[in-house]
């Protein structure tokens, strides 16, 4: 079987993920030669992943259904809206975003110069959504005495019963939070990598409406796919901004059992007893603990020789081998 993998084609979303989602690509040492805004690109050395396509996240679902990928990125959000989840293969899910390790959120809003219930109580009220079927499925709640309609024409508006109070949903062709806030449209529907950001702008959140992870999607289930998932999250958590190998000996039991009750170790050390009676001590630990816990060796022992280079998914920092930790 492993003699017979059929190459794939792999989806990467254009736009806010593409950037993080090359990166993320890179730890797996699937540096693409990228020069500008190419279309696709060839994998380099892979009998796995031949090449790489580059589609908008919300066409992604599409290319998926059609053939132009065999598995791709995207965002739930857009998978959701794309009404195909039912065609593909949902084989993981990743809480990250543009820039923080958290999957986004897709808001009902208003802006903070209106009172929620003066915008309750309209006749017709309108929301302006990047996400127009989410926003029907999701909203009827919160708005339970209108009918929801999408307008995407001006024909829909024409049909609607203006007897019956109404929600107009309109399809967003960008500035949703701009045509908000200028009271052009009574709520918008959007999405948002941190609540903080609407509320900075004047934004109200008035509901979460999707909590919404970047997902990995094939066309069929099988183990390649499955197992390249599980590549893909060990790159996202040991990204080498975040996480170092350190290295380095102890000269003893005694001063290992020091070492090990300050070393925040993100999984258990490996220490191997060498035929000097030293121990050699390995560790992935959190880069932002890197200072104090160097700090800590050097008080059992002055240490020279700092070297790092990358190794895997993590910086790999080496206490010269020459000098041993002792308490």
């Amino acid at each position: 079987m492993i003699n017979t993998i059929n190459p794939m084609i792999l989806g990467v979303p254009t736009g806010n993920m593409q950037e993080r989602w090359l990166s993320i690509l890179s730890f797996l040492e699937m540096n693409l030669d990228i020069t500008g805004r190419e279309y696709s690109v060839k994998v380099p050395y892979s009998q796995i992943i031949k090449e790489i396509r580059f589609f908008t996240s919300a066409g992604m679902p599409a290319s998926v259904v059609d053939g132009k990928v065999d598995l791709a990125f995207t965002g739930l959000d857009r998978l959701r809206e794309s009404g195909k989840e039912k065609e593909v293969e949902l084989i993981a899910q990743f809480n990250i975003g543009k820039k923080l390790d958290r999957a986004v959120d897709v808001i009902l809003f208003h802006s903070g110069d209106k009172k929620l219930s003066e915008l309750m109580s309209k006749w017709t009220i309108t929301i302006y959504s990047e996400y127009p079927n989410i926003t029907l499925d999701e909203v009827q709640g919160h708005f339970p005495r209108h009918v929801l309609n999408i307008i995407w024409s001006p024909e829909d508006e024409d049909k609607v019963d203006r007897f019956k109070k109404n929600v107009l949903i309109y399809p967003s062709d960008g500035g949703t939070e701009s045509k908000v806030t200028h009271e052009e449209y009574d709520f918008g529907v959007c999405v948002a990598e941190t609540r903080k950001t609407a509320e900075d702008n004047g934004l109200i959140i008035d509901a979460i409406l999707l909590v919404s992870p970047q997902v990995l999607i094939a066309r069929k289930r099988n183990s390649l796919e499955t197992v390249f998932a599980e590549a893909v999250a060990e790159a996202i958590s040991r990204n080498t901004e975040r996480l170092l190998w350190l290295k380095f000996n102890v000269d003893s039991k005694a001063t290992l059992d020091k070492v090990l009750e300050f070393i925040p170790s993100v999984k258990s050390p490996t220490i191997n007893h060498r035929a000097d009676g030293e121990f050699a001590v390995e560790t992935l630990i959190p880069k932002t603990s890197f200072f104090d816990t160097y700090m800590k060796l050097l008080l059992l022992k002055e240490a020279s020789g700092i070297t790092t280079e990358k190794v895997g998914f993590a910086s790999r920092v080496f206490i010269n081998p020459c000098e041993t930790i002792a308490a």
